[in-house]
C-alpha cells in the first residue's frame, strides 16, 4: 500500500499509519457484514421452513420487554410462459389476443435497401428481424374471463416460480 501512497502524493508516516489502521478496520467490517448477511439468510429459511412444516402463515413475536413484532411470510410468483408451446395450442384469434410482438431490426442498411424494392414478402426481410414474442397476462385472464380461452389447453405451457421471504414489523404499543 505504501507504494500507491506515496503515487497520490507524499504523506507522512503518522498519516499513513492511520490511513491503514482505518482500511484494516473497513476490511474487517466489510467481513463482518457479510458473516451477518449470511448469517441473517440462513436464520430466515429456518423460519420459513418452521412456519412452512407448521402452516403457519404469521405470527407475533416479542423482543425484550417492550418490543412486539409481527413476522409475515410472504410467498409471490412470477409465471414463466413457453410461447412456442402455447402458440400450437390455441387458435390464431387467441394468439393475436395475447401474445405481444417485439421487432428489433439488426441490419437497419439492408432492411432499407429491401424496402426500397416493390413486391416485398416478408421472407425477404425476416433475417433482418429479431422478433420476441410474450404473453400479455393481463389479456389472457381478460380473455379466460369471458370464455374465450380454455386454460386447461396450455396448462403444460408455463410454470410458476415462487419466492417466500419475511416481512417483519414492529407493532405498536
Amino acid at each position: 500500500m505504501n507504494g500507491e501512497l506515496t503515487k497520490m502524493k507524499e504523506i507522512d508516516k503518522k498519516s499513513e499509519l492511520i490511513l491503514n489502521k482505518k482500511t484494516k478496520r473497513l476490511l474487517d467490517l466489510q467481513d463482518e457484514l457479510n458473516a451477518c448477511e449470511n448469517e441473517l439468510k440462513d436464520v430466515k429459511e429456518e423460519i420459513i421452513d418452521f412456519m412452512n412444516k407448521n402452516d403457519i402463515s404469521s405470527y407475533d413475536a416479542m423482543y425484550g420487554d417492550d418490543k412486539r413484532f409481527k413476522i409475515n411470510k410472504i410467498r409471490s410468483g412470477r409465471v414463466e410462459y413457453n410461447v412456442e408451446r402455447i402458440k400450437k395450442k390455441i387458435t390464431k384469434d387467441q394468439k393475436s389476443e395475447i401474445l405481444e410482438k417485439e421487432v428489433e431490426i439488426v441490419d437497419f442498411d439492408r432492411f432499407v435497401k429491401i424496402m426500397k424494392l416493390k413486391g416485398i414478402k416478408l421472407k425477404d426481410i425476416i433475417d433482418c428481424l429479431d422478433i420476441k414474442e410474450k404473453v400479455n397476462t393481463k389479456k389472457l385472464q381478460n380473455l379466460y374471463e369471458i370464455g374465450g380461452i380454455d386454460l386447461t389447453k396450455i396448462n403444460d405451457c408455463y410454470s410458476i416460480k415462487e419466492n417466500e421471504y419475511l416481512k417483519v414489523k414492529q407493532m405498536e404499543e
